[in-house]
């Protein structure tokens, strides 16, 4: 049995631009990509609510935005600037990018470390 990966709005690739369409889940509009996230660590896998600004295509009556965050690796880099400045704190006490995918649900990433203290 295929694993069921959770998927949150569209993407489409357009001249080598990806553009998203958000949707509503949890506690706001968002993008979410659970198999991005596992296994394209280079593409977007997560976009916090607010960071759509102006629709850039209507497709079959959808809007899609083009963003640039967050990839995999761009959550990973936010777990190692945590380490770096939290340099007195036991490994296992720090977030995760996993925790952090998994756990954004409207705000950007930065938001929640700090809300989480880090």
């Amino acid at each position: 049995m295929e694993k069921e990966y959770l998927k949150v709005g569209e993407k489409r690739v357009i001249n080598g631009v990806t553009y998203v369409c958000p949707d509503f889940y949890g506690q706001g509009t968002i993008f979410k990509d659970e198999e991005a996230f596992e296994k394209h660590h280079d593409e977007i896998c997560y976009v916090p609510e607010y960071a759509f600004e102006e629709p850039c295509y209507k497709i079959e009556g959808k809007d899609f935005y083009m963003v640039k965050e967050y990839t995999r690796k761009d959550l990973e880099k936010l777990v190692q600037e945590c380490r770096d400045s939290n340099e007195d704190m036991d490994e296992e006490e720090l977030p995760t990018a996993r925790a952090i995918f998994e756990t954004c649900d409207w705000q950007y990433p930065e938001t929640f470390l700090s809300e989480i203290g880090y």
